[in-house]
């Protein structure tokens, strides 16, 4: 059946990769009204950090979105569970969340969520089709939402009305951030001519200038399985860049000027996840059975002290998948548990584990705090 799987992944890459449609998204007067975390579970994170009086944890569950109140992080309660299409990527964006579909051949390429009422989330489907194929990482600024695509590049929407104005690069895109108006990507052209790190200057969105290169010590590749896309993921700490590397297992420490390895790290672990906050880096790992890349390795959450450079802390999951961090708290999904941490220079302490949060991914919200009306995808 995994073989089937793998061919099918080519022959559908292949048909679609040539060709191109638009497709525009309006979610009116959305983008100005949330106050967000401030801390994500990769690289969306947003500046923001404002608090306010209701803090959510939303959960990606392949086929449910879950919406759980952790105002008290010692008492977390589920508040909703929304049907999704094989859910397993998902980020706070200031209408509630987006949730990134796996499924290439289901009808999703990721749902909108508005949590204006957490009890009773909107959720709006926009469907999957070209040029959109499969989402691998996501961003937004003050003008624009990025959205990455495993087999088709950058997607780039206006952040006032969620129109679609470009997609670039036509490359496979892994993970990407933005630092000092630069934006970093992960990522490889179809033809495998070049695969890692690169730096672009996007002033000019629609034709963005190549400033650097790293192609030797960055894996670029995805290694889709049966439930989820695994790849390398890059974060940075508004100095220097972090990246997750998938194949070797290890943290890089990168300069942002000239994309060079400062120091690096054994995460023992294929990367799922990555968060960084005050200092620390937190990284979910796993190994994957019917991926030979990824058969070894350790199943749990990592913390590395970005300063030296050291693994401090590390705890044993099941399938860890998922990590976010806020107000000296980490909160890490399993298949088993939300499991919800205290953290005191980067040690973790167990505050509970709260089994209907079990998931794929966890990103983390604060109250919406206009109702969004006529939330529609238009194509």
């Amino acid at each position: 059946m995994l073989i089937i799987f793998y061919l099918l992944e080519i022959i559908k890459m292949n048909i679609l990769k040539y060709s191109c449609a638009v497709r525009k998204i309006f979610i009116p007067f959305l983008f100005l009204t949330q106050v967000i975390a401030c801390t994500d579970n990769n690289s969306s994170a947003s500046p923001n950090s404002s608090e306010d009086n209701a803090i959510y944890a939303y959960i990606a569950a392949e086929n449910q979105f879950k919406v759980i109140d952790i105002q008290d992080p010692s008492t977390p309660t589920l508040l909703s569970t929304t049907a999704t299409d094989s859910s397993f990527l998902v980020e706070t964006f200031p209408f509630g969340a987006i949730v990134a579909s796996f499924s290439q051949f289901g009808n999703t390429y990721l749902d909108t969520v508005s949590t204006f009422d957490p009890e009773n989330p909107v959720a709006q489907n926009f469907p999957s089709g070209v040029p959109f194929l499969r989402v691998t990482d996501m961003y937004y600024d003050q003008d624009h939402v990025f959205i990455g695509d495993e087999y088709r590049g950058l997607h780039v929407f206006d952040v006032n009305n969620f129109g679609l104005e470009v997609s670039i690069l036509e490359y496979d895109t892994m993970s990407f951030t933005k630092l000092n108006d630069d934006m970093y990507i992960i990522h490889q052209d179809g033809g495998v001519n070049f695969s890692g790190l690169q730096k672009y200057d996007f002033t000019n969105i629609n034709s963005p200038l190549l400033i650097a290169s790293n192609g030797t010590d960055i894996d670029a590749t995805s290694y889709p399985t049966e439930e989820r896309t695994h790849h390398s993921w890059i974060e940075h700490d508004n100095n220097f860049l972090y990246v997750a590397n998938l194949a070797d297992k290890k943290l890089k420490k990168i300069d942002p000027a000239n994309l060079s390895v400062l120091a690096e790290v054994d995460i023992q672990g294929h990367v799922t996840s990555f968060a960084i906050e005050s200092g620390y880096a937190y990284i979910t790992v796993q190994p994957h059975a019917s991926e030979p890349t990824l058969l070894t390795g350790d199943d749990g959450i990592k913390v590395i002290n970005l300063a030296t450079m050291t693994l401090i802390d590390s705890i044993d999951l099941t399938e860890a998948s998922g990590v976010a961090i806020l107000n000296d708290y980490a909160y890490v999904v399993d298949t088993n548990a939300l499991h919800i941490y205290s953290v005191a220079s980067g040690i973790l302490t167990l505050v509970i584990s709260y089994p209907d949060g079990a998931g794929m991914d966890i990103a983390l919200g604060k109250k919406v705090a206009l109702n969004p009306l006529n939330f529609t995808f238009v194509p």
